[in-house]
């Protein structure tokens, strides 16, 4: 749909023009007869398109697509007048109209015309639009890329460096636009690059290439560089090249290969999945665990990105957490499903930072252990916990259950009832408070009475006169433990109103 906001100092012709419009089904129009309203409305509300008159009472429309033009606002404009004169054609295009058509004639060819000359304008303003965004967005992710990023002419001479040449090798772009890539090459490497440029050339795809390229200080760095056809088909236009530093690579490499024999073993054997990732996401080393988890062979993903291993998505989070922990330097631990070719699965994952002499990072090193059957055991275990809430809401007496910080786990509705009869609400979220926060109006015995019951272990049954400002309640109590690995973990608390009960007892004592 598209929003149009005509201009227009005639009434009759408004209403007109917005219906002929609408016809059209794909335009909504609004309708204002002066250009100073028109500005005021477009300063609240966005529309695609304005359509203006020309002559018009105060300001005139040429005037109102100037103002706009002033305030900064490009939005497509179309003057739709009676007057047909060339210079006013002309000051209108040079103002920034995006299209002039005159009043008069058949109305139904006349407003088909405005029609299709709305939807030309705005289709036109939003490619151009889009297509700035997008250079922009390029430009920015160029500029900002840590990668060195070299386009050669058909030559081979650097008509563009991005700016990460400064960083990756002492060279400002400026230095190197104009060079022949072997002005920064040894002989031998220069061999190399035309071999792999033979293959590139002849309709081959050689792959990335790992090259020593002299920096500004004279000393070598160690790049990984992929090359592409500027035109996508052949060197006519260029060639671009993308060249990643590979020098903390090599030494996280470098770092596991000098590792013990004994090391290797053990990750080797163990059951859990052990994997180095370098701040690339490249895969430098998975046990045998892993691999098998990944129903490949070792060699079939050693060296292979973590995109090219995982899906889009599931590589994008998995690169999240290993940056993470470049970043911070700090392990980094989660349990999360992991898709898998043999399923779906829960795993505890922790990441703990490779570093080298310096305590840089270079790598990451991961433990994923498969937890599922652990985490269909908490599942099962909150289904039953669910159940048995329902089991103890059709108990009459009152019941709530603490953990050892006398905290409140569970509370059924007859517990509820009797809080509100002895004067004090509990809340429905009851993750928060406990039992010191809800019943401060109980002695601090009581509380002692707990903290000892968890070491002791054992069942505790007993009257109680609870005073409240509305008289003395006498409770009957059992306190049950509840067991795990031989440890007391919480209590559940079942707890019987006897009041009525004793002031009958005293009543018949007093009668007899």
């Amino acid at each position: 749909m598209y929003s149009v906001l005509y201009v227009d100092d005639e009434p009759l012709l408004l209403g007109i023009t917005k219906v002929y419009l609408e016809k059209d089904g794909d335009l909504s129009v609004d309708t204002v007869e002066s250009p100073e309203e028109a500005i005021s409305i477009l300063k609240d509300r966005p529309y695609d398109i304005v359509v203006s008159d020309y002559q018009m009472p105060g300001m005139d429309g040429i005037e109102f697509l100037k103002e706009l033009r002033r305030s900064g606002n490009d939005i497509p404009f179309i003057i739709f007048t009676g007057k047909g004169r060339e210079e006013v054609v002309i000051e209108a295009f040079e103002s920034g109209a995006d299209s002039y058509l005159q009043k008069g004639g058949d109305p139904k060819a006349q407003f088909a015309e405005l029609v299709h000359k709305i939807k030309k304008s705005v289709n036109g303003h939003n490619a151009e639009t889009a297509l700035a965004e997008s250079e922009m967005k390029f430009r920015g992710i160029v500029e900002n890329s840590p990668d060195l990023i070299i386009r050669r002419d058909s030559e081979g001479v650097a008509v563009y460096v991005s700016p990460s040449s400064e960083k990756l090798l002492g060279y400002k772009p400026e230095e190197l636009i104009g060079l022949h890539y072997s002005e920064i090459l040894g002989p031998e490497e220069t061999e190399r690059v035309e071999r792999h440029n033979s293959i590139l050339y002849s309709g081959g795809k050689p792959g990335p290439i790992q090259l020593k390229i002299r920096k500004k200080d004279g000393s070598y760095a160690d790049l990984e560089s992929s090359a592409v056809f500027l035109n996508g088909r052949d060197a006519s236009d260029g060639v671009q090249t993308i060249s990643r530093d590979i020098s903390s690579r090599r030494e996280a490499e470098n770092s596991i290969r000098e590792k013990d024999e004994l090391y290797v073993n053990l990750a080797e054997n163990v059951p859990g999945m052990i994997y180095v990732i370098d701040e690339g996401g490249r895969l430098l080393y998975l046990n045998n665990s892993a691999a098998s988890g990944l129903g490949k062979k070792k060699e079939e993903v050693l060296g292979k990105t973590l995109f090219e291993i995982f899906p889009e998505e599931q590589a994008e989070g998995h690169m999240k957490g290993v940056l993470g922990v470049l970043r911070s330097g700090e392990p980094f631990y989660r349990e999360m499903i992991e898709s898998l070719p043999t399923g779906d699965f829960w795993f505890s994952v922790s990441l703990l930072p490779l570093k080298d002499h310096d305590g840089i990072s270079t790598g990451v090193l991961g433990v994923s252990y498969d937890i599922t059957s652990r985490k269909t055991t908490e599942e099962a275990l909150k289904r039953s916990e669910i159940q048995y809430a329902e089991t103890l809401d059709a108990v009459t007496d009152a019941v709530f259950v603490v953990d050892r910080d006398l905290k409140f786990l569970l509370v059924n509705k007859a517990f509820r009832r009797l809080s509100g009869e002895l004067g004090f609400e509990i809340p429905d979220d009851i993750s928060g408070p406990g039992m010191r926060d809800l019943l401060r109006f109980l002695p601090p015995a009581v509380f002692d009475e707990y903290g000892k019951f968890f070491p002791d272990g054992k069942t505790v049954s007993g009257e109680e006169e609870i005073v409240l400002p509305g008289g003395t309640v006498v409770v009957a109590s059992t306190k049950i433990p509840v067991f795990s690995d031989g440890d007391v973990i919480r209590v559940v608390t079942v707890i019987h109103d006897i009041t009525r009960k004793k002031e009958w007892g005293r009543g018949l004592k007093t009668g007899a």
